[in-house]
């Protein structure tokens, strides 16, 4: 005895969905699609939005003051024998400098500094090495300092910024005493507009 077997061809089912609802349904998937496509433009800052995140989060500060300070403070520890001369800070500052157009490889004492307060407030240490391998001079009055800059900074500074220009630099303050009485004031270049 031989039993017959029926084979359907396959056919697509709309599973009782009416031609109405498929329409919908088919309009909805096409927007979540192209929603999910053009997301990062529909997020994307503006110019506006993003120099006023930058602006919040680095506060404009008087370098020359800052720097006399610093300077005030670690003579002021240093007539102390009885305070441990070592302590770090760390900050976020912008100010205007001066370009100058001139670059050199790294100091590496200041990149040492640079890496011990960073691995003090948490960081690793690698990831200085990763992202700085230059510095640049800039003039501030007449106040001449060498900044280190992320390599991605420079690229665009090299690009975008003349000899002369003057650059509102966005820089990660490093501030170190070290127990042999040497100060390191540092500002490492995050970011830059003109």
């Amino acid at each position: 005895m031989f039993v017959k077997i029926w084979r359907r061809p396959f056919v697509f089912r709309t599973a009782g969905i009416s031609t109405l609802n498929m329409k919908n349904m088919l309009r909805t998937i096409s927007l979540v699609f192209l929603l999910f496509i053009f997301q990062p433009a529909i997020q994307a800052q503006t110019d506006d939005d993003y120099w006023a995140t930058w602006n919040q989060n680095y506060p404009e500060t008087d370098i020359k003051e800052l720097l006399a300070a610093e300077r005030k403070y670690a003579d002021s520890i240093e007539k102390h024998p009885e305070i441990a001369p070592y302590y770090f800070r760390t900050g976020k500052y912008r100010f205007i400098a001066e370009y100058t157009g001139e670059t050199r490889k790294a100091d590496t004492a200041v990149l040492g500094s640079v890496k011990r307060v960073h691995k003090m407030k948490g960081g690793d240490p690698a990831q200085i090495d990763n992202l700085v391998k230059s510095d640049v001079l800039f003039k501030v009055g007449a106040v001449k300092l060498w900044m280190p800059v992320q390599q991605r900074i420079l690229e665009a500074m090299k690009q975008e910024a003349k000899k002369g220009d003057s650059l509102m630099l966005y820089c990660a303050f490093f501030n170190e005493h070290t127990s042999k009485k040497k100060l390191y004031t540092i500002f490492l270049i995050s970011e830059f507009s003109r």
